[in-house]
């Protein structure tokens, strides 16, 4: 006798592919030989499917073993080494990072409104470079901006 009244099609009798079949069939319904859980283990006896604390007991081990089983099948993450920030950065970064074309940068190069240098014949700009010409950015002018 089975104290689990359940819908069609969530682990009845001969439902081999309910996703609960397994867990029902330890209390009383026909072993699911998918499940591997041991025959012996699949049926309880009628006093001991009466004990709410007995039923309670094995569905809180089963869970513990559905969850070192899941825990068992993840991979592992290893922690990722720090990202450190650039020190030197490409035109094409540069201009990424202050919203601008490659061509302006080369502009502001050219008119030493930024510093780059050049590494192995190709032109770098320093983090530093990129933050001083931001700071030297006069803001909009108040009374300019409002007409």
């Amino acid at each position: 006798m089975s104290l689990i009244k359940v819908a069609p099609g969530f682990g009845a009798e001969g439902d081999s592919g309910a996703p609960f079949g397994a867990l029902l069939s330890r209390f009383g319904t026909a072993p699911d030989a998918s499940s591997g859980i041991p025959a012996h283990e699949t049926r309880m006896t009628n006093d001991t499917a009466a004990d709410p604390n007995l039923i309670i007991a094995r569905i809180t081990a089963d869970l513990a073993r559905l969850g070192q089983s899941i825990a068992a099948t993840r991979p592992v993450q290893r922690p990722t080494a720090p990202v450190r920030p650039r020190l030197l950065h490409t035109v094409e970064e540069a201009g990424e990072r202050l919203s601008l074309s490659r061509s302006a940068i080369y502009e502001l190069i050219r008119d030493g409104q930024i510093v780059s240098v050049k590494v192995g014949g190709r032109r770098r700009i320093t983090q530093a470079a990129l933050d001083a010409y931001v700071a030297g950015l006069a803001p909009d002018d108040p009374a300019t901006a409002a007409s």
